[in-house]
This record gives C-alpha cells, sequence and structure tokens, in this order.
C-alpha cells in the first residue's frame, strides 16, 4: 500500500536534509550567529582576565603599527591589523573585537563541520557541530575581545586546506597563506611549517612521490615565510632577530618564577633574555617540569575543556573511538594527531589556559559523537532501529541539555564578571581628562575607554616610593578599586578617601564598588 508522506516526517523531507548535512550545517551557524550576537549585546566593556590583553596589548599595538616597536612582542601584527582595518567601519575598538571573534566562531564552526565531515562522516560531523556550539568555553571567546577565536578560525581553514581539499599546488599555496597569517596573530603556529612538513614527508598523506611532497612542502614553506616576513624583517631591523619574541617570560615565570601575571613576567624579564636562557638555567628542572606539563595539560584538556557531567560520554567515546581506529586509520587522521601532538608539545611552554586548546574543542566534540553513534549502531543490532533510535536520541538530549545548562550559567558568570563600574568612570574622566593625561592602573581598562595615556601601578612598598615614581611618571591620574587593593594590598588604605595622602585628591567615588579616581597634585604642601 502507498504511504502518504506529509508532517514532519516526510520522507522527502527527510532524505532532503540527508543529501543536503552542508545546508542543516549552515542553518545551525546562522542559528548560533543570531543567538551569539544577542548574547555579545551584553558585554559591555571586557573582564580582567584575557581581555586584558585586547587593551593593554592589541590596542596598543593597533595604534603603533607604523611606528618603531618599543621592543619585543609576544605575538605579531596579524590581529592588530585586522582590528585596524575593521574600525574603518567601526570606530568602537572594543565592539570590532568582538564582531570579529563572532565572525570568527561562526567561521570556525562552519569549517570545523566540513573538516570532521571530509575526516568521518555528515551525520558525526553534524552532532559534534551542535555539541561544539554549545560549549561554555567556545561560548565565551565567541563573545570576548580576543585573538582567540580569530587564531582558531586560522588553524581549522589551514587543516582544511591541507588535508581535505585535493592536494595542489594551489590548496597548499593558500594553506601556507592562512598559516603564515595565523603566525602573524599567535606565535604558537610557529609549529605549523614543522607540522606540515612531518605530514608531508613522513606520514604521506597525500600518497604522492618523494620529489612531488618534497615540492609541494617549499611551496608552503615559501609562503608561510612570505606572509610572516612584515613582521620577521621588522624584528630583524630593530632586534637582529627575526624571531625576536618576549614570550620567553611567560615560560620562565611559568618555570622558575611567580607564575603567570604582569609582576611575574616583568619579574622574568629582568632574569632573562631569550627562552634558551630559561632552559639553561636549571634544564634537568625545565625537562621535568616540562614532560609534566605535558601530561597535565592532557589531563586538563579533557576536564577543563567540557563541563564535568560530560566526562563519561567523553571518556566512553574515547575508548570505542581507541579500540576501533585500526578499522577508522588513514593517513589523514595521523596527520590530524601530528597537529595536536605538536600542539601539546608547544602549549606545555606555557601556563595552562583552556583558550590556548580551543582547536581541540571540535575534535573532542566529534569523539562523544563517535561514543554515541556507536551505542546507536550496537542497539539497532540487538533491540532494532526504533529502541536504537529513541535511546540515541535520549542520550543526544541529555547531552546538549548539560552542555546547555553549563553554559548559560558559565555565560551570565563571565557576562557579569566585567567591571560595569568603570563605564561611569570613563564618563567622568572623558569630561575632565585630555588625552595627554596619564592614569596609574592595575588594569588598561580604563585608560583606554577614557581616551587616556595607561601606566602600570607599580608593587613600591610605600606611599612615599610611590609618589616617587608617580612624579618621575608625570602621573595625572590614580586609581584605586579592588583590583587594585588585590595586587596592591600596602596601600590598602587608599580606598577610603578620607586616609589620602597630600598628594592626592580624590575626584571620582564609587562606593558600591569601592572604586575611586584621585588627581595627582605633583607640588602639595607636605607635611
Amino acid at each position: 500500500m502507498a504511504t502518504t508522506n506529509r508532517g514532519l516526517f516526510d520522507t522527502k523531507r527527510i532524505d532532503f536534509l540527508k543529501a543536503h548535512p552542508q545546508l542543516i550545517a549552515l542553518l545551525i551557524c546562522t542559528i548560533y550567529l543570531i543567538v551569539i550576537l544577542i548574547v555579545s549585546s551584553y558585554h559591555k566593556i571586557g573582564t580582567y582576565g584575557t581581555e586584558t590583553d585586547f587593551y593593554g596589548q592589541h590596542t596598543h599595538f593597533m595604534k603603533s603599527l607604523f611606528e618603531k616597536p618599543e621592543g619585543p612582542t609576544q605575538h605579531g601584527p596579524g590581529y592588530p591589523f585586522v582590528l585596524w582595518l575593521i574600525t574603518f567601519v567601526d570606530k568602537d575598538v572594543f565592539h570590532a573585537g568582538k564582531m570579529l571573534s563572532i565572525v570568527s566562531s561562526v567561521l570556525l564552526a562552519f569549517f570545523a563541520f566540513k573538516f570532521l565531515r571530509n575526516i568521518f562522516d555528515s551525520r558525526l560531523a553534524l552532532l559534534a557541530l551542535l555539541i561544539m556550539l554549545l560549549n561554555p568555553t567556545f561560548v565565551e571567546y565567541s563573545i570576548a575581545a580576543t585573538t582567540d577565536m580569530f587564531f582558531m578560525f586560522l588553524f581549522i581553514l589551514m587543516l582544511y586546506l591541507l588535508l581535505c581539499e585535493p592536494t595542489t599546488y594551489v590548496t597548499i599555496l593558500l594553506s601556507g597563506i592562512v598559516g603564515g597569517v595565523a603566525f602573524m596573530t599567535r606565535t604558537a603556529a610557529i609549529y605549523f611549517p614543522i607540522a606540515v612538513g612531518v605530514c608531508l614527508l613522513a606520514i604521506n598523506y597525500t600518497q604522492k612521490s618523494l620529489k612531488e611532497r618534497t615540492a609541494l612542502l617549499l611551496v608552503f614553506l615559501s609562503v608561510f615565510l612570505v606572509t610572516a616576513s612584515p613582521w620577521l624583517i621588522s624584528n630583524y631591523r630593530h632586534f637582529g632577530n627575526p624571531l625576536a619574541n618576549s614570550g620567553y617570560n611567560i615560560t620562565a615565570s611559568t618555570y622558575f618564577g611567580e607564575g603567570p601575571s604582569a609582576e611575574g613576567w616583568g619579574a622574568a624579564a629582568q632574569r632573562f633574555n631569550s627562552i634558551f636562557d630559561v632552559v639553561a638555567y636549571n634544564p634537568s628542572q625545565f625537562v621535568k617540569l616540562y614532560l609534566i606539563n605535558i601530561a597535565v595539560d592532557f589531563v586538563k584538556s579533557i576536564i577543563y575543556l567540557f563541563p564535568i557531567g560530560i566526562a563519561p560520554f567523553l571518556t566512553f567515546g574515547g575508548l570505542v573511538l581507541l579500540l576501533n581506529f585500526r578499522r577508522h586509520f588513514t593517513r589523514t587522521k595521523l596527520s590530524v594527531l601530528i597537529f595536536v601532538a605538536f600542539l601539546f608539545l608547544f602549549q606545555a611552554l606555557l601556563q595552562w589556559d583552556n583558550r590556548f586548546f580551543l582547536i581541540l574543542v571540535p575534535l573532542y566534540s566529534l569523539v562523544i559523537s563517535y561514543g554515541i553513534v556507536f551505542l546507536q549502531a550496537k542497539l539497532e543490532k540487538s533491540r532494532g532501529i526504533l529502541i536504537s533510535s529513541l535511546g540515541s536520541l535520549a542520550i543526544i538530549i541529555v547531552v546538549l541539555l548539560i552542555f546547555l545548562v553549563n553554559t548559560v550559567r558559565a555565560t551570565k558568570d563571565f557576562i557579569a564578571a566585567e567591571p560595569r563600574a568603570l563605564i561611569a568612570a570613563a564618563k567622568f574622566l572623558e569630561s575632565i581628562g585630555k588625552p595627554s593625561d596619564i592614569l596609574m592602573a592595575r588594569k588598561p581598562h580604563l585608560g583606554f575607554i577614557s581616551n587616556l595615556q595607561n601606566s602600570f601601578f607599580p608593587d613600591a612598598k610605600n606611599l612615599d616610593e610611590l609618589f616617587e615614581i608617580v612624579k618621575a611618571n608625570h602621573i595625572t591620574y590614580v586609581l584605586y578599586s579592588e583590583m587594585e587593593e588585590y595586587y596592591r594590598p600596602q596601600f590598602e588604605a587608599l580606598s577610603d578617601p578620607k586616609n589620602a595622602p597630600v598628594w592626592l585628591m580624590p575626584i571620582y567615588l564609587d562606593k558600591n564598588t569601592h572604586l575611586v579616581i584621585y588627581k595627582v597634585v605633583h607640588n602639595p604642601l607636605r607635611e
């Protein structure tokens, strides 16, 4: 008897969707774009976490792109340059940074789908896409004004061009350009040429002759270097080393110093001049800590990138995939693992941070998806299609709900953490200050949004020493808030304007957030 195809489960509609998974992925990404744009509207100023780099490094770099650099930088001019281009359209620099992250996150999600679809299949890729877009870490950095989403988009795009598209000189050339831009954005891309070399020459995922693979590698290396040449040449001209970089301060403070903070990096800069100095300081201890970091980072990537309730699903999917790896083995999949291995080898030099491992979110999402699909296949054999479909649907709903609940809570906490009190304080400072005025603060946010020069609040021993530093640096205003109180508790008295010395005149007070702005009196009548 002929069946009528009506309603939601119209077989023609289902067949159409099966035949057009990319269309579904585009729809999912479009919905995510709309939702994340709405969510980002509540993110007004940036938190005191990673967005400190946005105000303290990237915007400063953007303003001085075409000037002589003050010293070696941790990252290249790629992100500041893109940010500078966007500001021709969007004058609000923080908003421009958010928009760059949002667009990058959507592009990252779409190309991650295409990448995973090519490596495995459409069903796994679509499920992984849903899981990825509900990941709390992914959502947070989708609205954060940081380099992370932009860099990770470049990373996944390069992998897609290298491993998924037919290997031609054009795709290799394009991947070299993308890799070079990634290196100009984050120093972490320094291992890309090495990983590409291993994949081309040792793994031979292209199945081409050694001569052809060598030629392809030379094309990638040449284009990568040409793309990165503005930064490399600038470093050589000004510092005598094309790879001059201040990132070794982070390694030094993480391994042998006070930890990852402005104070720790500053102390490390006084003791070390390069990564070689850091290693030579205590080679055996360095190697020991490095190996420990690799193992710890791997464990943390499983624990911290996903809600704790997802651990059983991730573990199950990982075990199943491992047991079936030989059956699914391809040189392309092995090449992906090579890049993952290099990621851990490089990041072990630095402190742990979720954002450094964002590229693992789509890969781990695939692992979860694999476990669910594997379980469905087993149920289908033993219990039939109906039971297996209902069972897998129930698991998917549980997984997505766990992600949704955790992501909503984490996103609310992230937005609530930003110092909104600075917005009113900035309006006040803008009304009385001028661009040449200098604000001393522990974080650069208020100085930037007030259109003032920023000066780091030093770790002085007492008020007399602080006064001498203030005079020497021609400071106009001093901010003392909960942030300064946390890092500079020796000046806790400044949280109450009544206790201020004669050379600090309180001009703004927010009692609710314990925020005080002082104007410096440079010639006080001192007792």
